[in-house]
């Protein structure tokens, strides 16, 4: 079945034709109305003005001469994009009305500082360029350690990463340390390891001394905090285990007992924990775990604990020596997480947390989250004595 044509519309010309000699009529007529002019605009009307500037047209008659050629052929923008030619003019004519004022009044004189002559005298100055942007930090990683002693030698010294985690998120990196065997120890991680639990307890006043590391086997301690009466944080820890009955691990370096051979020195097995010092032997004597999942624990502050885990063990190469690093810079911070979000504060609801506070009847929960604002007029009165009995640290996130 054939589809019906639909009737062709008529098409309209865009503009209408202009007169034609076989429309009929008068064609003398009609030419003398196309060949006549519109009449010009009278004299007195000012012509629009564009941008909001003011016109070319509406400036004095004296004003117009000033102008360079470039404003006398319309209402154009400074160069810059800053302001007018017409503004520009009446700047440089202001400026050189002060200049010669100021040429007047020293001449003959010992020479004067012509920036405050030309303030003094009412000059116009151009708005002063911003202050140069503050540089930004050095990138790469940040030396922890006082400094000095020798360089690295390549082929050598032995750089082992290790990788600090969140408290209680053992897959999430806090920090990436990176330390020279030969010279770095365990207490080198625990004292540097950036957790913000130190900086809340410090705003505190208190905090626990102890410190402890639980690696192959060994919980190794802080024997100078047990020195000046600390508690013995091994001794119990110790105990559970023996309660337990839970063993060592094996050496890294041995194989595991059903991979040994059939003649030869046995590996050694599993054995009972033992305790020792963070600081009594570097590194390079100690038997580690490289790559995997998280191998060591660190404790601090009673019970702030993080997975450590080596992510690295490798020789220091040319490169490592040419950025001029010595043994006294490491550990060096290769690597810090980003601070997590603050929450906000539970009165307003619109600015961040600074302050966390427990034991506060005026809160709506425990702990409760405060900005500074928010946090000072609950808890204490106009007059700046407590209202509120509470506890409170800085809040830095999490």
């Amino acid at each position: 079945m054939q589809r019906p044509r639909r009737a062709a519309a008529a098409r309209r010309p865009p503009y209408p034709s202009p007169p034609s000699s076989h429309d009929g009529g008068d064609s003398d007529a009609s030419a003398s109305d196309a060949s006549a002019s519109p009449p010009p605009p009278p004299p007195s009307a000012p012509p629009p003005a564009v941008r909001g500037r003011t016109p070319v047209a509406t400036l004095a008659p004296g004003a117009r001469d000033r102008l360079p050629p470039l404003a006398r052929a319309g209402p154009h923008l400074h160069p810059l994009g800053v302001t007018s030619p017409v503004v520009a003019a009446d700047f440089a004519a202001a400026s050189g009305a002060a200049l010669a004022k100021v040429r007047a009044a020293v001449a003959g004189t010992a020479p004067l500082d012509v920036a405050a002559a030309l303030a003094a005298a009412g000059a116009p100055r151009p708005p002063a360029a911003p202050p140069p942007a503050a540089p930004l930090p050095p990138a790469g990683p940040v030396p922890l350690g006082p400094g000095g002693g020798r360089g690295l030698e390549p082929g050598t010294d032995v750089l082992i990463t290790v990788a600090i985690s969140e408290y209680g998120r053992a897959a999430r990196p806090l920090a990436t340390l990176v330390l020279v065997a030969s010279s770095s120890t365990w207490a080198d991680v625990a004292t540097h390891a950036p957790c913000p639990a130190d900086a809340a307890l410090a705003s505190l006043g208190t905090g626990a001394a102890g410190r402890y590391v639980a690696a192959e086997g060994v919980i190794l301690v802080d024997a100078g905090a047990e020195a000046r009466g600390g508690p013995d944080l091994a001794a119990p820890i110790l105990a559970f285990l023996e309660e337990l009955g839970t063993k060592a691990p094996a050496p890294p370096d041995r194989p595991a007992p059903e991979a040994r051979p059939a003649r030869g020195r046995p590996p050694a097995g599993p054995r009972p924990w033992a305790k020792g010092a963070l600081a009594d032997a570097p590194l390079s004597t100690q038997p580690l775990r490289a790559g995997g999942g998280a191998a060591y624990v660190f404790c601090h502050q009673g019970g702030c604990e993080h997975a450590l885990a080596v992510r690295d063990v490798r020789l220091a190469t040319a490169a490592d020596a040419a950025t001029g690093a010595t043994l006294g810079d490491f550990p060096l911070l290769a690597h810090r997480a980003r601070p997590p979000l603050r929450r906000l504060c539970c009165a307003c609801r619109t600015t961040r947390a600074a302050k966390a506070v427990w034991d506060s009847a005026r809160a709506p929960g425990d702990p409760s989250f405060w900005c500074g604002g928010c946090y000072a007029r609950f808890h204490y009165d106009a007059a700046g004595a407590l209202a509120a009995p509470h506890r409170v640290v800085d809040y830095v996130g999490g």
